[in-house]
């Protein structure tokens, strides 16, 4: 793809870089994209945290109801929720209906402040997320020392706050980064960003080597990105599965407080997760669309199906050999090179894909199969699985496997015997995951899926301009129903998860 934004008929040309250089329009992009991924990362960080400590700090009534609840919206597909605010904000929305503000608020939503906001809804899971993390990792003998000098203000200030400081890092890090690489939302939304350029120079102007050199920029960020932060990354992703199995952090009473915290996190819960599903419960009656909505998204359902299984599978073995040689033999290069990979925006990735693949024979039958999906879910998701499983790897010790060795055993028993059967939750974990956030995936399939073979995702996109609000709405509510059932079994399996690594 970089080779290909440089020459022309075999001669250097740098001639779409100067048309991008010189274009201000091309300057406003770039803003956009950067002020979306800063904005979105900030707001998550302001819901987050809150969130994070009040779930994980205290004794507020419902926490487990509540852990699970929140972390809802980040599985679900961007551009659902995208759909869902716009039946609640947009100008025929819930607002104008109930308040007559819809103008107001449609200039709102459909804006980039807008689009950071919806998008803030999506992400601020993976900001408390994080910060659960964090807080369960402290020793509470911290903050018992601390209560013979000081009360619970400065203690947050002073020790909790500094302690999780690189936890918070890394949350804004990663939230920067997909905020900065999405499609849906912005597509959706009509927001002037880099990746919805990209895609329409391709598909709508045909101007391959003009649309490959705005994606080589964001490549260029998304390296810039890593290299920075390497280190955090890989510092982070293992203490937070190192901290899921401890056990020895010191709980809150909120005293008097108790009931006003859980009032402000049930509104909280009410308006991020509750009010969008409501409404998109609401949209896609009467209950006969769904099967009006099923008879016409039922190939696109059986393709994702099929290929988010494919994928997962994939992500799993990919995930425990990356997971494995970077616990095991150290090769934290692992990290940073899969961290890459996930940066890179999904339509970047679809055109890499279709500059490398799209050329005759043997090239022409990767390009016209189910390989490419499969290579798209690889680049942008097996930096989630990856984590995942080294991190429990990590809490197997290695005497494990220095006793199995004595005995004879080779690296491949071992891992047979003892590694697998012991990484088994982690794995099945792993494996949830993968197939959800292979469903969801849009940007890179919507280029490079075969002929004839759309999945869900894509028919809710095509169709969404084009059809009854019902009729979308319902094949919204079909895609997220998959993904709840998804998430119920992915939450058992955590829990299994955890008690492994506290007996661990």
């Amino acid at each position: 793809m970089i080779i290909g934004t440089i020459f022309n008929d075999r001669n250097f040309d740098f001639a779409a870089y100067q048309k991008i250089f010189s274009n201000l329009q091309n300057w406003r992009l770039l803003r956009n994209s950067l002020t979306l991924g800063l904005s979105t990362a900030l707001f998550a960080l302001a819901v987050g945290i809150p969130l994070g400590y009040f779930l994980g700090k205290t004794d507020l009534p419902f926490k487990s109801f509540f852990k699970i609840g929140f972390l809802i919206p980040l599985f679900f597909p961007p551009y659902i929720l995208s759909i869902a605010w716009s039946h609640i904000l947009g100008k025929q929305g819930l607002l104008q209906t109930l308040f007559g503000v819809g103008s107001f608020t449609s200039d709102f939503l459909f804006s980039l402040p807008g689009a950071a906001f919806v998008l803030t809804n999506i992400y601020y899971p993976l900001v408390m997320l994080i910060c659960l993390a964090a807080f369960y990792g402290i020793d509470r003998s911290f903050e018992d020392e601390a209560l013979l000098h000081t009360g619970e203000r400065k203690i947050l200030s002073r020790i909790l706050l500094p302690l999780i400081l690189p936890f918070l890092k890394a949350a804004f890090l990663f939230v920067f980064i997909i905020a900065l690489s999405e499609f849906g939302v912005p597509a959706f939304l009509g927001t002037n960003v880099y990746t919805v350029e990209i895609l329409t120079q391709f598909s709508a102007f045909y101007d391959f080597q003009t649309a490959t050199a705005h994606a080589v920029i964001l490549v260029f960020v998304a390296l810039v990105i890593v290299i920075s932060s390497r280190k955090l990354v890989n510092r982070i992703s293992t203490g937070i599965m190192e901290s899921l199995g401890y056990a020895n952090y010191r709980i809150i009473n909120l005293k008097r407080w108790k009931i006003p915290v859980l009032i402000l996190v049930s509104l909280a819960f009410f308006f991020f997760v509750l009010l969008p599903l409501a409404v998109l419960v609401c949209k896609s009656l009467p209950l006969n669309t769904y099967i009006q909505a099923f008879n016409l998204a039922s190939s696109g359902i059986l393709h994702s199906l099929l290929w988010s299984g494919i994928g997962a599978t994939t992500l799993v073995l990919f995930g425990f050999v990356f997971g494995y040689f970077r616990i095991r033999e150290h090769w934290q290069s692992i990290n940073p090179l899969t961290l890459f990979t996930f940066a890179i925006p999904s339509t970047v990735l679809g055109i890499g894909l279709i500059s490398l693949w799209n050329r005759g024979a043997p090239f022409y039958f990767v390009y016209n199969s189910i390989l490419m999906v499969l290579f798209v879910y690889i680049a942008r998701f097996v930096f989630i699985t990856q984590n995942v499983i080294s991190g429990a790897i990590s809490q197997i010790p290695v005497s494990y496997e220095e006793a199995a060795f004595l005995e004879g055993g080779g690296r491949f028993k071992i891992i047979g015997k003892i590694i697998i059967p012991l990484s088994k939750p982690a794995l099945i974990a792993a494996w949830i995951l993968g197939f959800i956030f292979c469903f969801g995936e849009i940007g890179a399939t919507l280029l490079v899926y075969p002929p004839g073979s759309s999945t869900l995702p894509i028919k809710i996109f095509t169709i969404t301009a084009n059809s009854p609000e019902n009729l979308a709405a319902a094949l919204c509510m079909l895609l997220v129903l998959i993904i709840l059932i998804s998430l119920g079994v992915f939450f058992l399996t955590l829990k299994s998860f955890r008690k492994n690594l506290i007996m661990l």
